[in-house]
């Protein structure tokens, strides 16, 4: 297949995954990755952005992560600096693959990956997942453990916003990840500052964490346990998303009256055509969003 079928079927692809076009994609990689490249590149610095190219994209930032292509480190990393744009194109991979995705693409740019972290306009799970990506690395060696522990202290001290982004909640995983047992004060002053919930960062958690970090000869035990590893196939790591099952595909085909019927009363602003998002109100009425509430 060429570049141009390949991004063609990516597009249309909808509840079907496209997994010959992903395959070819890979068999043939050194012939369609510069297309492939010039699409994100386009989406990330704001010359063509669309539906269409946020479908193809979806597909084109995983295979990246599965081939490891670390020319896209940096204009993904440019994608992530924008509020909305790894929402509009990756959904709930934002939670699922991204962090994956920035391993796999590494391309040796500490600094690149920090400015997605301290960006205080982007999306906290982007920046939490770039915290994840970034400790990792360091368990990896590529970047120094002391040099880590300075920039968890730096960012405790200069982090924004500082008003429950889940962002902060990387600050109290990541140490414990990396079995820095000294550092579990960062815990406390975290939970005394109300930057994050006792609910998701607390002394056992991390004391957990140390010791998963220390069970094994390579120090990412802690990692793996949040699902923090390099991307995969990415055939296979798609194929058990619902959004590709047979259930989705029978939910889409139904006409939207019949969804609608099916759906909790969340009020009359619902839109029966669409999965609650991420960002949508959540199901249970709380009023906050989805992915504040529910999802998590």
């Amino acid at each position: 297949m060429q570049a141009d079928d390949i991004i063609l079927a990516f597009t249309d692809a909808g509840h079907d995954l496209p997994a010959d076009a992903m395959r070819a994609a890979v068999a043939d990689w050194d012939a369609v990755a510069p297309e492939l490249l010039r699409t994100l590149e386009a989406y990330a610095d704001g010359s063509h952005r669309s539906a269409e190219a946020e479908n193809a994209l979806f597909f084109i930032i995983h295979l990246m992560g599965q081939v490891g292509e670390t020319r896209a480190f940096k204009p993904l990393c440019r994608l992530c600096m924008d509020a909305e744009a790894p929402e509009n194109i990756l959904g709930d991979g934002v939670t699922e693959s991204l962090k994956r995705i920035l391993i796999s693409t590494w391309d040796g740019d500490a600094e690149a990956l920090k400015a997605v972290i301290e960006n205080p306009d982007g999306d906290e799970y982007v920046r939490f997942g770039a915290l994840e990506a970034m400790g990792y690395l360091t368990a990896l060696g590529e970047i120094d453990r002391e040099a880590m522990k300075g920039y968890i202290n730096h960012l405790l001290n200069t982090m924004e916003p500082r008003d429950g982004n889940f962002a902060w909640v990387g600050l109290g995983w990541v140490p414990a990840q990396l079995g820095f047992a000294n550092m579990e004060w960062v815990v406390e002053d975290l939970v005394k500052r109300r930057l994050v919930d006792e609910s998701e960062v607390n002394q056992n958690l991390f004391r957990m964490f140390v010791d998963l970090s220390r069970s094994t000869s390579d120090g990412l035990a802690a990692f793996h346990y949040d699902g923090v590893r390099p991307m995969g196939d990415a055939v296979e790591h798609l194929a058990a998303w619902h959004a590709f099952s047979e259930e989705a595909k029978r939910a889409a085909a139904r006409p939207a009256v019949e969804r609608a019927s099916t759906l909790p009363n969340v009020g009359t602003h619902t839109n029966p055509d669409r999965h609650v998002g991420r960002n949508d109100p959540c199901p249970c009425g709380s009023g906050k969003k989805f992915k504040k509430c529910c999802l998590h």
